[in-house]
């Protein structure tokens, strides 16, 4: 199963203290490179450097090529580009402009509190 999230949930996972319910219901989970970056630059909440995460792959981006996406912050727009060329079963994202738009682009999506409403 290829599942992508993007740097909100990992951040609101962290805080809840509830991040390793990311491997517990899907395993391997891939993360762009702009996402990781985002999370290591953090601000006041700590997320583990997803690199060092055996569960997680960080996964290089590529140019973007949906113009639907270019206006997008730099995480979110690679998570949906990638995950939209790898055909990723699941994505994880929290924002509604970019849940709406990874549900246009066929793409199958959750957030935060899915996983957590998964998880109980």
């Amino acid at each position: 199963m290829k599942v992508f999230c993007n740097t909100t949930p990992f951040i609101a996972l962290s805080i809840v203290n509830q991040l390793a319910l990311l491997p517990t219901l899907f395993g391997k989970i891939y993360a762009v490179d702009a996402v990781a970056e985002e999370c290591a630059h953090g601000g006041p909440v700590s997320v583990p450097a997803l690199g060092t995460l055996e569960w997680v792959e960080i996964i290089k981006s590529e140019p973007c090529e949906s113009l639907i996406l270019l206006e997008l912050d730099k995480g979110e727009k690679h998570t949906l580009d990638m995950a939209h060329r790898m055909s990723a079963d699941q994505v994880i994202i929290d924002e509604k402009l970019e849940r709406d738009l990874g549900e246009y682009l066929g793409l199958n999506i959750t957030g935060t509190l899915g996983i957590l409403l998964k998880a109980k």
